[in-house]
């Protein structure tokens, strides 16, 4: 039978089997059933613009699991497939604790891609805004030690962003989301024409142009965290949530100082490594992860901290926490024409 034929046959199956429920409940149904030998599905987590996440339980063992799958109405987007599927495998390719463990790999029965993954709890950096300069320093000091093991491994994340980095009952920070992640030097593209993937308040300037951004592109992303997580907002809000301008913003604005910002004195070495890591020439930030991370700590040293986030008393990984919820990413339209203005 032809395959596309195959496919309708089994889309019209399923409408006969669950007609009374919604399209969503019905790919609800249609999971439980496919995992109902193993995993029970305990609840819908999010749906997200690329992605669909689920809570799942082992049937044997109780433990929980969260499965993300292609979202539904993107089950024809074939270019959104092969992103899932290269996050997973590049998920896989890492045993660390900053970054979530990965179970399992395949298809649903309707042709979309999904992975399992470990579950965390915990919440995202989004609820973190406004820490003290000492958590922030060590938080953002983890998530660069996360960084080192991407770019050290060949990887750029390309999307860096509080959503993306999640905070565990146990202080561990984990490095979410690697959909947009691809190699350092694969010329590959994923992405449609027209189309620029990632998000616009977090993207270094050379992301909202033709350059697909390299490890420099992230360290950008990590100033733009920490800034935030210093002074409850990013330095370029007050533009609104705009392409246009928020494209301008992070190409010809300098962030306010934090200092002046919050009236506040900020040790002067620490405004340096924002300023450095914000640098709108790729060529003017650090030049690695671990470097960044090393000024980071040498202009906080005089900061007095509480006890450290998270303690690596399992080296082989055999505990974790469990996710809360995991965002995804989602894709934006460019409208060079528009974008290339002032404001």
């Amino acid at each position: 039978m032809n395959l596309g034929v195959a496919t309708r046959c089994r889309y019209l199956s399923r409408d006969l089997v669950f007609p009374q429920l919604s399209p969503e409940a019905r790919a609800d149904a249609w999971l439980s059933r496919q995992f109902e030998k193993s995993f029970e599905v305990v609840r819908r987590l999010k749906s997200g613009g690329m992605g669909e996440l689920f809570e799942l339980e082992h049937k044997r063992l109780g433990r929980r699991c969260v499965l993300k799958a292609l979202h539904a109405k993107h089950r024809s987007r074939h270019d959104l497939a092969a992103r899932l599927e290269n996050e997973a495998r590049v998920l896989s390719s890492f045993s660390s604790p900053r970054m979530p463990a990965i179970y399992d790999s395949g298809t649903l029965e309707d042709g979309r891609p999904y992975y399992i993954m470990e579950r965390l709890l915990g919440e995202d950096l989004c609820a973190s805004r406004g820490v003290s300069r000492e958590n922030a320093v060590r938080i953002v000091s983890e998530l660069l030690l996360a960084l080192e093991l991407v770019h050290g491994a060949g990887f750029v994340h390309r999307d860096i962003k509080p959503d993306n980095v999640f905070l565990t009952t146990q202080g561990r920070v984990v490095l979410l989301d690697f959909g947009l992640a691809r190699r350092t030097r694969d010329e590959l593209r994923m992405t449609r024409l027209g189309l620029t993937l990632g998000s616009p308040r977090s993207m270094a300037p050379e992301r909202h142009g033709d350059s697909g951004g390299d490890e420099r592109s992230d360290l950008y992303a990590v100033g733009l965290v920490l800034y935030e997580l210093l002074a409850g907002c990013g330095p370029f809000d007050d533009v609104g949530a705009s392409v246009a301008a928020l494209r301008a913003a992070h190409e010809r604005r300098l962030p306010k100082p934090i200092s002046e910002r919050l009236l506040v004195e900020l040790p002067s070495r620490l405004e340096q490594v924002l300023q450095q890591a914000l640098a709108k020439n790729p060529l003017d930030r650090f030049a690695s992860a671990r470097e960044m991370r090393e000024a980071l700590v040498n202009a906080s040293s005089s900061l007095v901290y509480d006890e450290p986030t998270f303690v690596e008393t399992d080296p082989l990984g055999l505990v974790r926490d469990e996710p809360d919820e995991l965002p995804g990413s989602y894709a934006f339209e460019t409208q060079w024409a528009s974008s290339s203005t002032e404001g």
